[in-house]
């Protein structure tokens, strides 16, 4: 098994559906979430197969829960993960986790992470 940690990014939607949750909204998919970051991604045998690897987004995995996708990367040698971020495809496609997703690897938000991995980041052509 894997160790995994979370993003600033991942705990702080954990950390607002956790308080959703308590009003009564989105606990199946706090549930969900709550799942795959501790059973998919911690276990290199089920999390890491060819269809949760991003072809376009070299070395980073992703997990379906819902319309929703968690976006994670991890390192074999360290036997550790990390879950990068949470996006969720709107009904009318107004958000596209993805794109969101891009936009988050053109920043400098998760260098350290990938640094900390010993992983390259994937180079996003313009």
């Amino acid at each position: 098994m894997f160790e995994v940690e979370w993003s600033v990014r991942f705990g702080d939607a954990i950390d607002y559906l956790r308080e959703a949750a308590r009003a009564g909204h989105s606990v199946e998919l706090l549930r969900g979430l709550e799942n795959v970051s501790r059973s998919f991604v911690a276990d290199p045998t089920r999390g890491y197969g060819p269809n949760q690897a991003l072809k376009h987004f070299e070395g980073i995995y992703r997990w379906r829960v819902g319309r929703g996708r968690v976006f994670y990367i991890a390192s074999f040698e360290q036997r550790r993960a990390i879950v990068l971020h949470f996006g969720q495809r709107l009904p009318d496609n107004a958000r596209d986790a993805y794109a969101e997703l891009e936009l988050l690897l053109r920043s400098d938000e998760f260098d350290r992470l990938f640094a900390k991995l010993g992983l390259a980041k994937p180079v996003i052509e313009p």
